[in-house]
């Protein structure tokens, strides 16, 4: 369709001139669809400005799609926490040599990876003129290794490039080549040394700008270095040095052509004195300087500043504080700590210029009030709640956009958070959030909050964490620290907060974190699948955190498949979350009913099947697992999610000419690693062990169970009845067996611990006077995070008491489950063993059970957590 409007009337070159005021995601946003005359215009406009830093990833995907790399002159990209891999996703698209007429280009906190191919290709930027280049990120170990080779190829690059910049911006002078700089005119380096400077100034005879934090020492002097003299403009900051207004006069008049002068330095009393600034400043345009001491400065300091020459002639005013004095309104605070006993003084007529340029202010436990009404705060820090009334008396509460208090809580002082502060929209909070504290905050909704940083604490940090997302349901960035659970709470934070545009996660290293360093690695780096971006950058020392940043692009229509795409392997169970959650919920109304049944049933069944042996899981039995047909149900329910959230780890090949007895450690609460493993073929237990068929036995009373008894048999579990497993191990049915029983029982249930490793096993013989009896091979099976699905608590209703997740807990957390087969023992066949015969193989098979667990425990996070056999 032909559209029609008022920007139709205007040539191509008004367009670009207006376009030149904006940047290439806000010219693509603003004018697209006008009219067919202005999308004309845009698609043939060829001096776009880039600038991807905290870009929206949409924003960033449309860019990409909708301009031509030769169309762009300007380009910044940003590997920041808010749009992490970005430069990597960039040059995926496009190619480097394609930006024929970039003129500046901006790096900021890239990554090494990308680096090691950018930097190389630069020279083939003919165009190229401004450069920018802001640290760089390296996410991987070694980092020392690493970081010296960035320096290295920084360095070289460099060298090809420099000869045809005019302006460079850097954060350090060492990467700066020793080479002339024919046509450098402004430069700006946030470190550099005296020797790097003295390197670059023999080479700089264009240089016009100058700004740089210099790092001296006490025994360097500034007749040791010769800045050039054709400066005009010159921004020092120096380092590590208390400087001497002699030293500044030997600077400055060394420097004929300099007209814009600003300094920040440490200084000798001699710095403050306004009277001999004026004897060297006369030619200066602008000089804007902050001066601070080392000691508490007298007020009286700013009468040498209160001259017709300060005030009248150069209109530079000067502000005075404890301990420095500055240029208003240049150097004025923009941040007030009324913790503090601060006195603002200036050379100023008007009182309150002291505080023009303040935005933030911060607040201890004590009620202070400013002496001005403070007429531009937009960014309030609160440690202790203070009334309503008594913020408004000297601040506009309606220009609040940032908030910081100690405790979620102290939000209640606020509420309603739209009508006491209706440009709210970010919110920080500095104390941990636990069970009591999100308890307080009752049924609010604070949708205004669009960014969020928070900690979470407690053991109940699934609840906390959904009350969270109630509260906040609008939050687009997260910051978060999780220090329980961390990696639960990340993954349920990324599915539960439904607008998030970013999110960065803290997450402090533990045994179960270290086990999941190379899966997290290769599942987030650069995964794409559902339109969003995670990167894991690890710390530098083992005993700090490392950070997980998400970049997410447009929400997927449909929930669960961006919920599925971004899960690991330990949450198999989160596939059906939401419909046990509802289930949660339905129980409780019908437990009575339930119960009645399971009474009913299960006397009927006793009654029917007291007579008959308990033999209930042999093959003869008409009630047993014929074709395991069941099997195929759950496989298609499960096996695709399981097999990515458990895995089976084979050690040694299984002969099929054999039997075995696998020992199954621990119990666990649900036994979740025997049911997948050997009840499914989730873990592709055939491929793993061809010709091996595993029977794992259960408790006989669970065969008396409703619905849960037809389950177990359509499965192929089997009773762990003697008559049941004489039959899979006596030749009966075949060789390549392998009957499953979980030794510890119903005893080490009740001993399971959460982090602990504990088997009951020193008393239990009767499996192995099994395998002596039928000469079958003794396989000790144990399984990593059995044992971490459920917390056990001690209280005054039970010894034990089981909790999980959702509302009455009856959902499993996450956790990883492996489940490591170890080597068989085999074992020579004796019909009437005796007691020494069981007593030496039973110490040979809790040899070989440590063993298996001291070799595998550092593999799956366990390596701290000492073996328990009782």
């Amino acid at each position: 369709m032909h559209h029609c409007c008022f920007f139709d009337r205007l040539p191509a070159e008004i367009l670009h001139d207006l376009f030149a005021y904006f940047w290439s995601h806000e010219i693509i946003f603003t004018f697209s669809n006008i009219s067919d005359h202005v999308d004309a215009v845009l698609l043939a406009y060829n001096t776009y400005q880039l600038n991807f830093r905290s870009i929206q990833k949409d924003h960033f995907d449309l860019i990409c799609k909708r301009i031509r790399s030769e169309q762009i002159i300007s380009l910044v990209l940003s590997d920041e926490n808010d749009t992490p891999a970005q430069s990597e996703l960039f040059f995926s698209r496009l190619q480097i040599e394609q930006f024929s007429q970039l003129q500046t280009l901006t790096l900021i906190n890239i990554e090494g990876e990308s680096l090691k191919w950018i930097f190389p290709n630069l020279y083939k930027l003919n165009l190229l003129r401004s450069f920018t280049f802001l640290d760089f990120l390296i996410t991987e170990h070694p980092y020392q290794y690493q970081t010296t080779e960035m320096q290295s190829l920084i360095y070289e690059s460099f060298a090809q490039i420099v000869p045809r910049l005019n302006r460079i911006h850097l954060t350090n002078g060492t990467f700066l080549p020793s080479m002339p700089f024919p046509y450098l005119r402004h430069l700006n380096l946030e470190k550099c040394s005296i020797n790097d400077l003295k390197t670059l100034f023999q080479h700089s005879n264009q240089l016009r700008s100058f700004s740089l934090c210099l790092d001296m020492h006490n025994s360097s002097t500034f007749d040791q270095i010769s800045f050039p003299v054709q400066l005009i403009r010159l921004h020092l900051e120096i380092e590590n040095r208390i400087i001497s207004i002699d030293e500044m006069e030997y600077l400055l008049l060394n420097l004929p052509y300099l007209q814009y002068l600003q300094l920040e330095l440490l200084g000798l009393q001699d710095l403050f004195d306004g009277d001999r600034w004026q004897s060297f400043t006369e030619n200066l345009i602008i000089f804007n300087f902050k001066f601070n001491a080392h000691y508490n400065l007298n007020r009286n300091v700013l009468e040498s500043y209160r001259t017709s020459y300060w005030i009248e002639e150069k209109h530079w005013f000067v502000g005075y504080n404890n301990n420095s004095i500055f240029s208003i309104p240049h150097f004025a605070p923009n941040y007030i700590d009324m913790c503090q006993d601060l006195i603002f003084d200036s050379t100023g007529s008007d009182s309150t210029l002291p505080y023009s340029r303040v935005k933030t202010i911060s607040f201890g436990r004590n009620e202070v009030r400013p002496d001005y009404y403070l007429t531009h705060i937009n960014t309030l820090k609160i440690l202790s709640p203070l009334s309503i009334s008594f913020l408004t008396s000297f601040i506009d509460l309606n220009q609040i956009k940032y908030l910081s208090l100690s405790s979620l809580d102290d939000i209640l002082t606020y509420v309603p958070l739209k009508e006491t502060m209706p440009q709210l929209r970010e919110l920080s909070i500095h104390m941990s959030v636990d069970i009591d504290t999100i308890n307080r905050i009752g049924n609010y909704r604070f949708e205004q909050i669009h960014k969020l940083e928070i900690r979470i604490c407690g053991q109940y940090n699934e609840y906390i964490t959904e009350k969270l997302i109630f509260l906040f349901p609008n939050v687009h960035h997260l910051i978060c620290t999780p220090e329980t659970n961390p990696k639960e709470v990340m993954y349920r934070c990324v599915n539960g907060f439904k607008y998030l545009l970013n999110a960065s996660f803290s997450l402090r290293i533990s045994s179960n974190i270290e086990r999941d360093f190379e899966f997290i690695t290769r599942q987030s780096r650069c995964s794409t699948k559902d339109n969003f971006i995670c990167q894991v950058c690890h710390p530098l020392k083992r005993e700090l955190i490392f950070s997980v940043h998400w970049w997410f692009g447009k929400q997927s229509s449909s929930f669960f498949t961006r919920y599925c795409s971004i899960q690991p392997k330990y949450h198999w169970h989160r596939i059906r979350y939401y419909w046990l959650k509802f289930m949660d919920k339905l129980l409780p109304k019908c437990f009575p009913y339930i119960l009645c049944i399971v009474i009913i049933y299960s006397v009927s069944i006793w009654i029917i099947k007291i007579s008959l042996s308990d033999r209930l899981a042999v093959m003869e039995d008409p009630y047993v697992d014929q074709s395991y047909q069941g099997r195929d149900i759950v496989d298609l329910l499960i096996c695709d999610c399981a097999r990515e959230h458990v895995k089976l780890i084979k050690t040694e090949d299984l002969d099929p000419n054999r039997n075995y007895i696998f020992g199954y450690h621990p119990h666990g609460t649900a036994t979740v690693g025997a049911g997948i493993n050997f009840l499914t073929e989730a873990t592709h237990f055939s491929t793993l062990f061809p010709s091996i068929r595993p029977h794992l036995m259960g408790l006989h009373t669970n065969f008396f169970c409703p619905f849960l008894r037809e389950l177990f048999l359509s499965l192929g579990e089997c009773s762990v009845s003697r008559e049941s497993c004489q039959y899979f191990l006596n030749g009966s049915s075949g060789q390549g067996n392998a009957v499953v029983i979980v030794t510890g029982g119903m005893k080490e249930l009740y001993l399971t611990e959460y982090q602990r490793m504990i088997f009951y096993l020193k008393k239990r013989k009767g499996f192995i006077r099994l395998a002596l009896e039928n000469g079958v091979s003794l396989v000790p099976v144990i399984t990593f995070g059995e044992n971490e699905h459920y917390r056990h608590y001690k209280n005054w209703i039970s010894n034990r008491w089981i909790w999980g997740r959702s509302i009455v807990g009856c959902l499993p957390l996450r956790h990883p489950v492996t489940t490591v087969v170890g080597k068989p023992i085999h074992v020579n066949q004796i019909i009437d063993p005796s007691q020494t015969d069981i007593d030496q193989l039973h110490d040979q098979y809790l040899q070989a059970t440590e063993q298996l667990y001291n070799t595998n425990k550092a593999n799956y996070g366990f390596e701290n957590v000492k073996l328990e056999i009782i």
